[in-house]
């Protein structure tokens, strides 16, 4: 990231983040100044140069008329910048554990489920839980993921998971097709296990990610494609929620095959005969 994106990230304001680094570059200097080697309008500069001495990161030449502006040094601004970072983390660190203890015990409560609905809030929930996964993702697949149209992150971010990740135990459910082939050899290379099934619609659509999230997802749409864009998720759910889960999956699964390397290109033939 540039100087500007750092400063920004770290809570400035763009337009401060801007005058500083000039100020910094610069040295004592005139709005007009800035103005003209920043590209920002002078009364926005003004503005700007107001926080930043109430922030203590410039100083004015004292005079009642015009006067320039210069920088407090780079040492001085970013000693108190770390002080400043430092209590926040004291001060999260303290709200954590004051607040986790008001926090109710939910260890045997039966913790809520949502109802979904719509491709966009299905898929950035598929996405979100993706993205926090670090023991497991069970997926029994929907065929409006896997094609046709095949959406081919769904396929990338499974083995970027594996291989990159590091996520130990990985199961897909799909029907296998001339599309997603090479995807599913590909997955199969990495030690994802996938299974086929052969019914071209599944009753429901179910993902799982490590032992608190689920969506389990219902067909919505049958025209003029089938479409699952309806259901039902959780995000830290109870054990007793997430063994119902876990019991649906692989009763669903039991009649689907797993793939070994050989068994895309010769059909759904199961490693060692196993289902």
């Amino acid at each position: 990231m540039s100087l500007e994106e750092d400063l920004i990230s770290v809570g400035w304001n763009k337009n401060d983040a801007i005058i500083y680094i000039a100020l910094v570059k610069l040295g004592a200097t005139t709005p007009q100044t800035l103005s003209e080697s920043t590209g920002i309008d002078r009364t926005r500069v003004y503005d700007s140069l107001k926080r930043l001495i109430q922030k203590g990161c410039v100083l004015k030449e004292d005079k009642e008329w015009g006067g320039k502006y210069q920088a407090v040094s780079v040492e001085d601004v970013f000693t108190h910048e770390i002080e400043a970072i430092k209590k926040q983390l004291e001060i999260a660190g303290v709200l954590k554990r004051e607040l986790k203890d008001l926090e109710k015990n939910k260890d045997d409560d039966q913790r809520l489920v949502w109802a979904i609905q719509g491709k966009k809030n299905v898929r950035d929930t598929i996405e979100s839980f993706l993205e926090t996964a670090k023991e497991r993702i069970f997926w029994l697949q929907s065929p409006d993921l896997f094609g046709p149209p095949m959406q081919k992150w769904v396929f990338e971010t499974l083995i970027t998971h594996k291989t990159e990740k590091k996520i130990p135990d990985i199961k897909v459910s799909l029907q296998v097709n001339d599309e997603n082939k090479p995807y599913v050899k590909k997955m199969i290379e990495h030690d994802i296990m996938v299974y086929n099934r052969n019914e071209s619609l599944l009753p429901l659509a179910l993902l799982i990610v490590d032992y608190s999230k689920f969506i389990q997802l219902s067909i919505s749409n049958f025209e003029p494609a089938p479409e699952y864009n309806f259901g039902i998720y959780g995000n830290n759910v109870s054990r007793a929620q997430m063994t119902g889960m876990e019991y649906l999956f692989f009763h669903l699964l039991k009649d689907h095959r797993l793939l070994d390397r050989n068994s895309v290109e010769n059909g759904d033939r199961a490693i060692n005969g196993q289902k």
